[in-house]
């Protein structure tokens, strides 16, 4: 792709050729996790590459419906203000009876949010510039204190 110039009376105007939205990498990831399997996510190449431009991942996380799920980010270096690291609630980012409980930006590994249910998702999204070597979270089902069931049976 080439340089294309715009001429305008005296004016000279240069078009640089750019990566537009159109090419946006897409995925939806959905990941059935036991109660006794903690998950490590992480963006794509980390932490020995940069991740790529215009990606828009999403990973769909499920615990047995006794549990909730606990994520600990082990680490988060994305480009400030413009790749975005989204937690939310519910069946995915775009689901109705979902919502959003963080929108992560630059860096930091000091979150541990909780959800209130047995599924989550997780939403990566970089823009069309450079990029950082991303992030590492590790999600574990825990039981729901809220839903604790006893058994009683009778002894013989």
């Amino acid at each position: 792709m080439g340089i294309m110039f715009i001429v305008f009376g005296f004016l000279a105007v240069s078009v640089l050729p750019y990566t537009s939205a159109e090419n946006t990498d897409t995925s939806i990831t959905v990941i059935e996790i036991e109660w006794n399997e903690p998950t490590v996510i992480s963006s794509p190449g980390y932490p020995s590459s940069y991740y790529g431009s215009n990606l828009d991942l999403t990973w769909v996380l499920k615990a047995p419906e006794s549990h909730i799920l606990q994520i600990h980010i082990l680490d988060l270096a994305l480009e400030t203000k413009y790749d975005y690291l989204y937690i939310g609630y519910g069946p995915g980012p775009n689901e109705p009876g979902s919502w959003q409980l963080q929108k992560l930006t630059g860096y930091s590994n000091s979150s541990e949010p909780a959800t209130p249910g047995h599924s989550m998702w997780v939403r990566f999204t970089t823009d069309v510039s450079m990029g950082d070597i991303g992030f590492s979270l590790r999600v574990t089902p825990i039981l729901n204190p809220g839903k604790i069931i006893l058994a009683i049976g009778s002894a013989s």
